[in-house]
């Protein structure tokens, strides 16, 4: 068994209703009309005439107006047939017996034939409405089927004025209708119960609430029509009920069209928002920012619309960004931008750039919306190229790799056998000259050491070999390497401090070339420390998976442009550095899955943090350089 919806409820009970109140009038009709007061018929009469006609002429506007949006078929039929029903209705009016002059004099026979006019018109009508297959037009036909309208109109009002006492009589004074009268009655409700049919069986196979609304207006009237069968006289409150009877109809047809059409309206709203949500949901999942730009009187350029997930990892949420200009937002990128804005809206084509933002790397796309010819908005969209940008940093530090490979090969075949040689006569000449003239040897033999010691890195980033990674205690290599520095440091006044914050895990790693790294790192801060200082050297663990040393000096410090350089090849910012030392400690750090951080401050110092994970496979052997 199928429940019924709140809608069918509600036509059952005004069914229901309006067919008890329907019968219990026309049963009752003399006792109720000893209670009433025959001198407000004719006032109660004028009212809801007014009514019925300003209830279809607002039928007729709303529909007509909403055609230009929905270019539905019956809704333009509709309104043309409440505009000939409001038309003749006022002709009713204005044509009664005790109404001023109106193209002649007021007659009870003009009268009722309009209102014959206008019930048949609207109930004929009505069905070719119904009747009309729905569908969306093409064309707007509103201009000529508007001048049919009137036409028709102009036609019966010319009829009636013209051939009234020609036409038959359908009221007789003091007797009631005439059998004619009552015959058109009987067909014009007839066909508004045809109506009321119709629209249940449309209702049936389409669901659509419209047609219960048009069902209740269509059995309102045919009950408005039955009444005024049984009448005696206008002052009779058979006359008064089958007005109202016929207001009510109007209503629900008011209510099929002006409400159920807001309805419709809201509920296209709501889908509205609802896909602009969902469109919200989608934009700030994309992989970086999708934005509109629009320029305002000043000529500055202000965001309308902002969204994306990169904006998410900049810290940025939409509103910060809605309705401000660049300026607003980064006062320092804001004059290049806007040259690029400005670029796209004047010349009316499609600009690329790239911007960095807090720290992000982003590749800019603008197009131009154009509209009439001129510019409107801007479009864009900025993609996250960040890592795109260290790809290529690696890459070409890669490709000098290669370079430095070919060349350390070369040094090796050409420089160590000569130098070998050179240093062996240096030596022997040595033995046999004075104390004098050795200092002069002595300094030649040193510089020879330090071309070798050259020579030898350059030999260790040629031939990368095989070393095994084992589990090993990361307080003992700093431990040895802190007493294998020690001298050092103290004949240069720097005083070495170990700091153990928390007891660390033993980490995988190969451990000589962890001393080779540590052993750079602290040369560097001593070298940075001239006129001595302190060096700290701080091992933490600040999670399970990771071990951490933090190597801080009290040095000159490094400029704050000169600190992405740092570990590049070649790259140095000391004098007589070759820039190798700090290249091959961080790809040491890399083979072992740790980063290198580097902070510093000028005439503060530098802080060299290095984090090894706690936790990774252990291989039988890994090529490292």
């Amino acid at each position: 068994m199928t429940l019924l919806s709140k809608l069918e409820k509600k036509f059952f009970f005004y069914s229901l209703l309006l067919s008890a109140t329907f019968i219990f009038v026309v049963l009752n009709s003399s006792e109720l009309a000893n209670m009433a007061n025959p001198r407000n018929s004719r006032a109660f009469h004028t009212i809801s005439e007014l009514i019925s006609i300003a209830i279809s002429f607002t039928i007729y506007t709303y529909s007509w107006r909403k055609y230009k949006h929905t270019k539905s078929n019956q809704l333009l039929y509709l309104s043309l047939v409440f505009f000939i029903i409001g038309i003749l209705d006022f002709f009713h009016i204005l044509t009664g017996a005790e109404m001023p002059y109106f193209f002649g004099e007021g007659s009870v026979q003009k009268t009722v034939w309009f209102w014959i006019f206008a019930r048949g018109s609207g109930a004929i009508l009505m069905l070719i409405v119904l009747f009309s297959p729905l569908k969306v037009q093409k064309v707007d036909r509103r201009v000529p089927l508007i001048m049919a309208a009137a036409g028709y109109i102009i036609l019966i009002a010319l009829m009636v004025f013209r051939y009234e006492h020609a036409l038959p009589v359908l009221i007789r004074e003091g007797e009631g209708p005439t059998l004619l009268k009552n015959l058109l009655e009987y067909g014009i409700s007839t066909l508004y119960l045809i109506g009321f049919i119709l629209t249940l069986r449309i209702y049936r196979l389409t669901g659509r609430s419209i047609y219960l609304y048009l069902s209740l207006a269509c059995l309102c009237i045919f009950m408005s029509e039955l009444v005024f069968t049984l009448i005696h006289s206008v002052h009779d409150v058979l006359h008064f009920t089958g007005h109202v009877y016929k207001v009510i109809g109007y209503y629900f047809v008011l209510q099929a069209v002006f409400f159920k059409l807001i309805d419709d309206d809201q509920e296209r709203e709501k889908e509205i928002k609802r896909a602009r949500q969902e469109l919200d949901i989608i934009l700030s999942e994309v992989q970086g920012i999708i934005f509109k730009v629009r320029k305002i009187e000043n000529g500055r350029f202000v965001y309308t619309f902002c969204n994306g997930e990169v904006m998410r990892l900049l810290n940025l949420c939409s509103s910060e960004i809605v309705g401000k200009s660049i300026r607003e937002i980064d006062e320092t990128m804001a004059d290049r931008v806007e040259g690029y804005y400005a670029l796209a809206w004047d010349k009316l084509c499609h600009v690329d750039y790239e911007v960095e933002l807090n720290g992000t790397k982003l590749f800019v796309s603008l197009k131009p919306l154009i509209f009439e010819g001129e510019v409107y908005e801007l479009v864009g969209s900025a993609l996250d190229i960040t890592r795109v940008k260290e790809m290529e940093e690696v890459i070409r530090n890669n490709e000098k790799l290669g370079v430095l490979g070919e060349l350390a090969a070369g040094i090796a075949h050409e420089v160590r056998n000569p130098l070998t040689t050179l240093k062996g006569f240096l030596q022997l000449i040595n033995s046999d000259l004075d104390e004098h003239k050795k200092t002069f040897v002595t300094l030649m033999l040193s510089e020879v050491d330090r071309i070798e010691m050259i020579t030898d890195e350059f030999m260790t980033v040629a031939r990368p070999h095989s070393r095994p990674y084992k589990r090993e205690n990361i307080l003992e290599i700093v431990d040895q390497v802190y007493k294998f520095m020690q001298p050092q440091a103290l004949l240069k006044s720097v005083s070495m401090n170990i700091e153990i914050k928390t007891q660390p895990e033993m980490i995988v790693c190969e451990k000589n070339q962890l001393k080779q790294i540590f052993i750079n790192i602290i040369k560097n801060a001593i070298d940075a420390m001239p006129g001595g200082g302190n060096l700290y050297i701080r091992v933490t663990q600040p999670n399970s998976e990771e071990v951490k040393l933090d190597f801080v000096d009290e040095g000159v410090g490094i400029p704050e442009d000169m600190l992405e350089k740092i570990g590049q090849p070649f790259f140095t910012s000391k004098t007589g550095g070759h820039g190798l030392g700090l290249m091959m400690s961080r790809r040491i750090i890399e083979q072992h899955n740790g980063r290198m951080e580097i902070r510093s401050k000028l005439g503060v110092g530098t802080t060299f943090s290095i984090i090894f994970p706690t936790h990774q496979i252990v291989e039988k052997e890994k090529i490292a350089i």
